[in-house]
């Protein structure tokens, strides 16, 4: 780990402004009492502070507020749990610090005001430019709101900024896909973030597609989106860095390679995880249990993990190989990213190299072109 070397610090904001249909993040609508913000932020403050006791000694080499919707919130109240953070752990001009959005939440003024206040990296989710695929997933914002937020990103100074865009939405086709893509591109954003939906259990979709309410997108199609996607992206001027996300020169997501090179990061908030030192802890999910326990003093940590070395090496290979340059390998366990592989996941490896999922060549360990389609499914047998 090494004493005073830098953290990734993400700072998670539960709130929006109401729960879309396919949402499984830990975040639920605000609702009339404004309070629960007061008191929510107040509360992070306490988090910090304790947390601060045993790392506030290694600077921040990325921020993140994520959420929910971060921009719920006054920018000035954002900007003063960013100073707060900086406190404690010390950014500088060189740290990346990130704030997510949602159109129909932002303005100009606002943005400014993030701009100024040390935000530099602006994440907008967009989801899509075509109303029939904003109106299925359940959006609160119409296309001309995402056109206008972008406007007012760079109006208030952000150069860094990040599209966010989901294909395979049901009733979505190749062509609405490529043409939200088009028009996001066209906008030159320096970085996107192309996702397909997932239905996952306990969300609106889920229940909705069990009961025969909506209708996946079919397999082939999502390839068909998947691969475009790949294809008219780097045709832009955009290097396709991890499963889901690409970027111009220079301007890759910093905070979350963190994740994906199995750095060490500090969460606060409700539903928060932390990674440091081979520990894996997660805080309590609800809001208000999340302030009451820190307004008496105690710990909002509800599960911790001290990861076993085989189960160490299993996550970081599985996390490495989501970047597209993959993970040096030379063929023997000991030598991935974190070593001491199990003789079950060396095994499984040389399998999913027969089956063309992944392949070795140059001493990396990569996802194959398949591969990169069926990832989960990589994902799933490698830790298992």
């Amino acid at each position: 780990m090494g004493e005073g070397s830098a953290l990734a610090i993400y700072v998670h904001i539960p709130f929006c402004l109401s729960k879309c249909p396919y949402c499984d993040f830990n975040s639920r609508p605000l609702g009339d009492d404004r309070t629960l913000l007061d008191r929510y932020q107040e509360a992070l403050v306490r988090e910090q502070e304790l947390r601060a006791e045993e790392f506030g000694d290694r600077p921040a080499a990325t921020v993140y507020f994520g959420g929910g919707t971060p921009t719920i919130m006054p920018s000035d109240r954002l900007v003063g749990m960013l100073a707060a953070v900086g406190a404690r752990w010390p950014t500088g001009g060189a740290t990346e610090v990130s704030v997510e959005a949602n159109p129909g939440t932002v303005e100009e003024a606002g943005l400014r005001v993030l701009r100024e206040g040390g935000f530099n990296r602006l994440s907008l989710g967009v989801q899509s430019f075509d109303e029939q695929a904003l109106r299925s997933l359940g959006r609160v914002h119409d296309a001309d709101q995402a056109r206008e937020a972008i406007a007012a990103a760079r109006g208030a100074g952000f150069d860094n900024l990040s599209l966010d865009l989901m294909f395979a939405v049901p009733g979505q086709t190749s062509e609405r896909w490529e043409a939200s893509l088009a028009e996001a591109i066209g906008y030159r954003p320096e970085h996107l973030s192309l996702y397909g939906l997932t239905i996952e259990p306990g969300t609106r979709f889920h229940e909705m597609a069990a009961a025969g309410a909506v209708t996946p997108c079919d397999d082939e199609t999502e390839l068909t989106m998947f691969r475009r996607a790949i294809e008219i992206a780097r045709e832009s001027g955009y290097e396709h860095y991890e499963i889901s996300n690409y970027a111009r020169a220079g301007r890759r997501c910093r905070h979350n390679e963190t994740y994906w090179r199995g750095g060490d990061y500090l969460g606060f908030g409700a539903g928060a995880h932390s990674f440091v030192g081979g520990v894996r802890w997660g805080n309590v999910a609800d809001p208000e249990v999340y302030i009451e326990r820190l307004g008496r003093g105690i710990s909002p940590i509800a599960s911790i993990e001290r990861l076993s070395a085989s189960r160490r090496a299993a996550e970081a290979l599985t996390l490495g190989l989501r970047m597209i340059e993959g993970v040096p390998f030379d063929g023997s366990a000991g030598s991935a990213r974190g070593g001491d592989l199990s003789a079950a996941c060396e095994a499984e490896i040389r399998a999913l190299c027969t089956e063309a999922l992944l392949e070795l060549s140059d001493g990396r360990l990569r996802l194959t072109n398949t591969g990169l389609a069926l990832a989960n499914e990589v994902f799933v047998r490698l830790v298992e």
